[in-house]
């Protein structure tokens, strides 16, 4: 006779050794619980499933919206004009020029990595001096104007960091030689004061009286 038939006869309830079994319903694991295998067993399947597929999809659609955030906020143009302690300038001859023109580079480039502001049209005020002075009876007499010839309104540029800007000063090539600066001296395409003056491309001479100054653009 077993263990069991002789406890029902004498009337001694038996003890199950086994725990009852617990119910876990989507929604009741605490933030940081680990879903344990008898979690699993006692969810029903498709329930189970839709709820890490919830979880999965939420962290994907959270870290995608903080990539996209972010990347939107690093480009994002500014409507501050750049002032002289915003940008870097240097002028270098530039070898691919129109024929009949020699060319000159006038590059903008930022400061600091931070730097973000905006340049718009030509830079003004343009003048070419010996020595660092802006003396008069230094200066060239060269006249310089605003190259708009196509007569397309200026665009504004975007200066940051990796992100340069450039004009171009243009001169007649077969015009005879006139001045040999050391410097030009000139307003950044920007609103306020933004006067900075610039070393000119050693040995290289001014040709004519006339000169051009063309909008700034993306480099």
């Amino acid at each position: 006779m077993s263990r069991g038939e002789v406890a029902r006869r004498r009337g001694i309830p038996l003890r199950s050794t086994r725990e009852p079994p617990v119910n876990v319903f989507p929604g009741e694991c605490q933030a940081g619980e680990p879903i344990t295998g008898t979690d699993v067993e006692e969810l029903p399947m498709n329930t189970t499933l839709k709820t890490l597929a919830s979880v999965t999809v939420a962290g994907g659609v959270a870290a995608g919206a903080l990539l996209l955030t972010g990347g939107a906020a690093s480009a994002m143009p500014s409507d501050t004009p750049c002032g002289a302690g915003d940008v870097q300038v240097s002028v270098t001859p530039d070898p691919a020029h129109a024929a009949g023109q020699e060319a000159f580079v006038v590059r903008y480039t930022a400061a600091n990595p931070t730097t973000n502001c905006r340049l718009e049209g030509t830079p003004t005020g343009v003048s070419f001096t010996k020595g660092s002075g802006h003396g008069e009876a230094d200066g060239s007499g060269t006249t310089v104007t605003a190259d708009r010839a196509d007569g397309a309104p200026a665009q504004p540029v975007n200066l940051r960091a990796g992100h340069p800007a450039e004009s171009r000063i243009l001169q007649q090539s077969q015009a005879p030689v006139t001045f040999q600066p050391d410097v030009v001296n000139l307003n950044l395409p920007a609103d306020g004061d933004t006067s900075t003056t610039v070393a000119w491309p050693q040995g290289v001479p001014l040709k004519g009286t006339t000169a051009e100054v063309t909008d700034v653009a993306a480099a």
